[in-house]
C-alpha cells in the first residue's frame, strides 16, 4: 500500500511523541527512502509539520523535527546519512 502525505505526517508526529524519538524518527526516514521518496519530498513533508509541531508540542519536539530535516539534507555525520 502506498503511503499518502497525510499518513507520513501522522507517522512522523507519532515518532516525535514516542519514547525513543531519535530512533523512531531515523527509522522512519530510512523507510521513506526505501519506499521511494526523494530527499526533497521527505524534506517537504517534515517542513509542512514544523509550525504545527512547534505550536502543539513545543520547542523540544520542533528540535527533533529539525534534526530529522538535517539528516534528510545530509547535514549529519556520514554514518547517519540516508540520501546520498
Amino acid at each position: 500500500m502506498q503511503e499518502t502525505p497525510g499518513s507520513w505526517q501522522n507517522r512522523i508526529t507519532r515518532a516525535l511523541a514516542s519514547a525513543e524519538p531519535h530512533t523512531q524518527g531515523y527509522a522512519l526516514l530510512v523507510e521513506m527512502k526505501d519506499k521511494g521518496l526523494s530527499s526533497e519530498q521527505a524534506y517537504t513533508l517534515l517542513e509542512s509539520l514544523r509550525a504545527g509541531v512547534r505550536a502543539a508540542a513545543g520547542e523540544q519536539r520542533e528540535d527533533l523535527l529539525l534534526e530529522m530535516m538535517d539528516i534528510v539534507t545530509g547535514f549529519c555525520p556520514p554514518q547517519r546519512r540516508i540520501w546520498q
